[in-house]
Protein backbone atom coordinates (compact mmCIF):
# COMPACT_ATOMS: atom_id res chain seq x y z
CA UNK A 1 0.00 0.00 0.00
CA UNK A 2 1.44 3.99 -0.75
CA UNK A 3 2.90 2.36 -3.66
CA UNK A 4 1.84 4.24 -7.15
CA UNK A 5 1.31 1.74 -9.72
CA UNK A 6 2.83 2.24 -12.96
CA UNK A 7 2.65 0.78 -16.51
CA UNK A 8 4.69 1.12 -19.80
CA UNK A 9 3.36 2.55 -22.59
CA UNK A 10 6.35 1.55 -25.53
CA UNK A 11 6.15 4.00 -28.66
CA UNK A 12 6.55 2.56 -31.62
CA UNK A 13 9.05 3.71 -33.40
CA UNK A 14 9.96 3.34 -37.27
CA UNK A 15 13.16 5.49 -37.51
CA UNK A 16 14.99 4.79 -34.15
CA UNK A 17 16.96 8.39 -34.56
CA UNK A 18 13.66 9.85 -33.75
CA UNK A 19 12.76 8.24 -30.72
CA UNK A 20 13.85 10.86 -28.62
CA UNK A 21 12.22 13.86 -30.43
CA UNK A 22 8.76 11.27 -29.74
CA UNK A 23 9.28 11.03 -26.78
CA UNK A 24 9.82 14.42 -26.15
CA UNK A 25 6.62 15.58 -27.78
CA UNK A 26 4.73 12.81 -25.70
CA UNK A 27 6.40 15.09 -22.67
CA UNK A 28 5.29 18.42 -24.25
CA UNK A 29 1.87 17.41 -24.61
CA UNK A 30 2.06 15.75 -21.11
CA UNK A 31 2.30 19.39 -19.81
CA UNK A 32 -0.01 21.45 -22.56
CA UNK A 33 -2.93 19.23 -21.00
CA UNK A 34 -1.99 19.82 -17.37
CA UNK A 35 -1.89 23.11 -17.61
CA UNK A 36 -5.37 23.14 -19.71
CA UNK A 37 -6.81 21.52 -16.95
CA UNK A 38 -7.75 17.88 -18.63
CA UNK A 39 -7.26 14.95 -16.41
CA UNK A 40 -4.34 12.44 -17.45
CA UNK A 41 -2.38 10.06 -15.42
CA UNK A 42 0.77 10.94 -13.72
CA UNK A 43 3.80 10.91 -15.60
CA UNK A 44 6.10 8.64 -13.52
CA UNK A 45 9.17 8.22 -15.24
CA UNK A 46 10.82 8.70 -18.91
CA UNK A 47 13.48 6.42 -20.82
CA UNK A 48 14.46 8.40 -23.52
CA UNK A 49 17.01 5.84 -25.28
CA UNK A 50 14.33 3.25 -25.06
CA UNK A 51 11.37 5.51 -25.72
CA UNK A 52 8.86 4.23 -22.97
CA UNK A 53 6.88 6.56 -20.91
CA UNK A 54 5.68 5.45 -17.73
CA UNK A 55 3.03 6.22 -16.26
CA UNK A 56 -0.11 6.40 -13.57
CA UNK A 57 -1.96 3.27 -13.87
CA UNK A 58 -5.90 3.88 -13.75
CA UNK A 59 -7.44 1.07 -12.33
CA UNK A 60 -10.91 0.45 -14.49
CA UNK A 61 -12.13 0.40 -17.82
CA UNK A 62 -12.11 2.68 -20.86
CA UNK A 63 -14.57 4.65 -21.86
CA UNK A 64 -15.72 2.95 -24.80
CA UNK A 65 -16.78 -0.10 -22.61
CA UNK A 66 -18.97 1.52 -19.93
CA UNK A 67 -21.11 2.60 -23.41
CA UNK A 68 -20.90 -1.25 -24.95
CA UNK A 69 -22.64 -2.21 -21.44
CA UNK A 70 -25.00 1.08 -21.53
CA UNK A 71 -23.62 2.10 -18.24
CA UNK A 72 -23.54 6.08 -17.33
CA UNK A 73 -23.64 7.07 -21.07
CA UNK A 74 -25.33 10.58 -20.19
CA UNK A 75 -22.75 11.13 -17.50
CA UNK A 76 -19.99 10.14 -19.76
CA UNK A 77 -21.17 12.86 -22.78
CA UNK A 78 -21.49 15.03 -19.78
CA UNK A 79 -17.78 14.81 -18.77
CA UNK A 80 -16.47 14.54 -22.55
CA UNK A 81 -18.17 17.77 -23.57
CA UNK A 82 -16.61 19.27 -20.26
CA UNK A 83 -12.80 18.08 -21.09
CA UNK A 84 -13.71 19.27 -25.37
CA UNK A 85 -14.61 23.02 -23.65
CA UNK A 86 -11.37 22.99 -21.52
CA UNK A 87 -9.09 21.80 -24.42
CA UNK A 88 -11.04 24.26 -26.83
CA UNK A 89 -10.20 26.68 -24.32
CA UNK A 90 -6.80 26.29 -24.40
CA UNK A 91 -6.56 25.78 -28.35
CA UNK A 92 -6.18 22.35 -28.45
CA UNK A 93 -7.45 19.14 -29.30
CA UNK A 94 -7.88 15.68 -28.52
CA UNK A 95 -8.28 12.38 -29.96
CA UNK A 96 -11.67 11.77 -28.60
CA UNK A 97 -11.86 8.02 -29.64
CA UNK A 98 -13.77 6.50 -26.37
CA UNK A 99 -10.72 3.98 -26.49
CA UNK A 100 -8.65 6.85 -24.98
CA UNK A 101 -10.61 7.81 -22.04
CA UNK A 102 -10.52 5.53 -18.57
CA UNK A 103 -13.18 5.69 -16.29
CA UNK A 104 -12.46 5.97 -12.52
CA UNK A 105 -14.30 6.97 -9.85
CA UNK A 106 -17.22 8.00 -12.66
CA UNK A 107 -14.54 10.53 -13.71
CA UNK A 108 -13.35 10.72 -17.43
CA UNK A 109 -9.52 10.82 -17.94
CA UNK A 110 -7.97 11.03 -20.73
CA UNK A 111 -5.45 8.06 -20.99
CA UNK A 112 -3.34 9.22 -24.19
CA UNK A 113 -0.95 12.12 -23.85
CA UNK A 114 -1.18 13.12 -27.54
CA UNK A 115 -3.01 16.47 -28.27
CA UNK A 116 -2.39 19.36 -31.14
CA UNK A 117 -3.19 22.90 -31.74
CA UNK A 118 -6.95 23.35 -32.45
CA UNK A 119 -8.40 23.69 -36.09
CA UNK A 120 -11.34 25.42 -37.26
CA UNK A 121 -12.96 21.98 -38.14
CA UNK A 122 -12.43 20.60 -34.52
CA UNK A 123 -15.86 21.45 -33.28
CA UNK A 124 -17.94 20.08 -35.97
CA UNK A 125 -15.62 16.82 -36.01
CA UNK A 126 -16.16 16.66 -32.13
CA UNK A 127 -20.18 16.84 -32.24
CA UNK A 128 -20.11 14.28 -35.34
CA UNK A 129 -17.49 11.67 -33.35
CA UNK A 130 -19.62 12.11 -29.89
CA UNK A 131 -22.88 11.32 -31.76
CA UNK A 132 -21.51 8.49 -33.58
CA UNK A 133 -18.99 6.72 -31.39
CA UNK A 134 -20.46 7.64 -28.03
CA UNK A 135 -23.00 6.21 -28.28
CA UNK A 136 -24.06 2.69 -28.53
CA UNK A 137 -27.02 2.67 -31.07
CA UNK A 138 -25.03 3.86 -33.74
CA UNK A 139 -23.93 1.77 -37.08
CA UNK A 140 -19.89 3.67 -35.92
CA UNK A 141 -20.20 2.51 -32.45
CA UNK A 142 -21.18 -0.93 -33.64
CA UNK A 143 -17.86 -1.07 -36.58
CA UNK A 144 -15.94 -0.12 -33.80
CA UNK A 145 -17.05 -2.84 -31.39
CA UNK A 146 -16.69 -5.16 -34.21
CA UNK A 147 -13.09 -4.21 -34.93
CA UNK A 148 -11.84 -4.55 -31.21
CA UNK A 149 -13.52 -7.73 -31.23
CA UNK A 150 -11.88 -8.63 -34.10
CA UNK A 151 -8.31 -7.76 -32.37
CA UNK A 152 -8.71 -9.77 -29.51
CA UNK A 153 -9.97 -12.61 -31.84
CA UNK A 154 -6.54 -12.69 -33.93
Amino acid sequence: MGKTVCFEKILEVYEPDKKKAIVERSLSDYKTLIAAGIPVPRLCDIDYENAIILKEYIPGEVAFNYIAKRKNAELLLEQVREIYNKAELYGIELDYKSLNFAVKDNRLIYIDYSCCPLRDETRAEFEKTILEYWQADTPEFAGMLYDVAMKYME
